[in-house]
């Protein structure tokens, strides 16, 4: 595959889409859009700019809205996008999942930001729709998360969003961090800082080296109503791409 020319990196997730322009050496250009304004604005927004050489997409947003982008793609430059999905593993970082790909791509690319910026123990915090927390150990070895209502967001909303989900789970009462969605499911808290501070701090009390990440929408909102400091990471899901695209460069 070329290295010549500008990748695109798009992360389309369940409030906005965000997106990343990249040479092979880094990211130049971050820009967002609100999902409600992808089908009037994105075509003209991208169509400034000559076509990538390669686009990846991490869509948390559902097939309909893979659909959307892809057909926006195609009507531009007549591209299609590579859709990523959690793997088992990227490098020295292991997908800690029963079954990895169920993983939400954007906890993993997160993930796989956080563990090269790091490169020890830490607890990421990805504050969006949802709010979830992943812990990575020193060795790379995810060990499971948490996914609980978004800032402001009632429980009996949230719950009302994961119908889908198996009614026996619903009265499960899980482990610190799952390793499905329905073991990391917290139905029984309002998304709220002091929720989201109170796990975090039932966490460290075991693992109390870990570095504490913080990313997403409402990372800022977070971070202003939590006890705890954070390093802050704005485009960690776009770097995480950003990696994939390099190790596909390097096949």
């Amino acid at each position: 595959m070329t290295q010549n020319g500008y990748w695109l990196l798009i992360d389309a997730g369940n409030s906005r889409i965000k997106w990343g322009w990249a040479s092979q050496n880094n990211i130049v250009r971050v820009d967002s859009l609100d999902n409600q304004y992808i089908e009037r604005d994105l075509s003209s927004i991208l169509g400034e700019h000559a076509a990538p050489v390669m686009v990846l997409l991490a869509n948390s947003a559902g097939d309909d809205r893979e659909r959307q982008i892809q057909e926006i793609l195609q009507n531009i430059w007549g591209i299609s996008p590579q859709s990523v999905c959690s793997a088992s593993q990227f490098g020295t970082l292991r997908n800690g999942y029963y079954r990895p790909e169920q993983l939400g791509v954007d906890r993993w690319l997160g993930m796989v930001a956080a563990w090269y910026k790091i490169q020890g123990e830490f607890c990421l915090v990805d504050c969006g729709t949802a709010v979830t927390i992943d812990l990575v150990d020193g060795s790379g070895h995810h060990q499971g998360g948490v996914i609980m209502p978004g800032l402001g967001m009632r429980s009996q909303e949230f719950a009302e969003k994961v119908q889908h989900l198996p009614s026996d789970q619903r009265n499960f009462s899980p482990p610190v961090f799952g390793k499905s969605t329905e073991e990391g499911l917290r139905l029984d808290k309002d998304g709220s800082a002091d929720a989201v501070s109170t796990l975090v701090d039932e966490i460290l009390h075991q693992h109390k080296d870990a570095a504490l990440v913080l990313t997403g929408g409402d990372a800022e909102l977070l971070q202003e109503g939590s006890h705890r400091q954070f390093q802050s990471e704005p485009n960690l899901v776009l770097e995480g791409l950003f990696m994939v695209a390099k190790s596909k460069i390097s096949q």
